[in-house]
């Protein structure tokens, strides 16, 4: 907040027409993100989960938008889930990902704006009394999720998600792949890393940005 109000100062100083204050009111999400990011509501649109948004059920969009309210005081961020088999937990869970490995991707150097290391580990945890368990009822549906999915794209290596990161500016897609590294399942933009979780070792060394845990 400091460098964002010298900042504005500035701007008022150098600025006297008030274009690039301007800018930075209407267009502010360009000091942290490659591209414009999707509010919740725009996210459950077809550019973004593709023909999945055209099927999705009242209860789950209902509850997606209240989870994702930006509001540092909305109760709903943490999330409960007993209801019903065919209720469509699954599919929440996976919107939830999705919209964070989105969110995170678009950032510009998320390792310096979360005031870490650029060698830090970020990673969604999928948590089940076993990691067999974890994949199974948590990855897999999220895997098939992705693979519905036209704006995430899978990539054979490792290698490949390092280079797209470093020339793909515009993020027209959200490239991943399995091939990662550790005990990693999936890799995403701004090496971001899909673990499964089954006890306190697995929490060790990682900086955890979403857990989803299944009984």
């Amino acid at each position: 907040m400091d460098t964002l109000k010298a900042g504005m100062d500035w701007l008022r100083q150098a600025d006297p027409y008030g274009d690039y204050a301007g800018m930075i009111v209407n267009e502010g999400w360009r000091l942290t993100y490659y591209r414009k990011p999707p509010t919740p509501e725009e996210f459950l649109t077809y550019e973004w989960i593709g023909p999945q948004a055209e099927g999705l059920w009242p209860n789950v969009k209902k509850c997606f938008l209240e989870f994702m309210d930006p509001n540092p005081l909305n109760t709903a961020r943490n999330l409960a889930l007993s209801t019903s088999i065919g209720w469509g937990k699954s599919l929440l869970t996976n919107l939830v990902m999705a919209y964070l490995i989105v969110l995170f991707g678009l950032m510009r150097e998320p390792y310096k704006q979360l005031g870490h290391n650029v060698t830090t580990t970020y990673a969604l945890g999928l948590c089940c009394y076993t990691l067999n368990k974890a994949w199974d009822i948590l990855g897999t549906p999220f895997e098939q999720f992705l693979e519905a999915n036209p704006y995430f794209e899978k990539v054979g290596r490792h290698d490949d998600i390092v280079a797209i990161n470093r020339e793909d500016k515009e993020c027209k897609k959200c490239y991943y792949s399995t091939a990662a590294r550790g005990s990693s399942k999936m890799i995403f933009r701004n090496n971001l890393n899909l673990k499964m979780v089954s006890t306190e070792g697995n929490l060790l060394g990682v900086t955890f940005i979403y857990t989803a845990m299944t009984e």
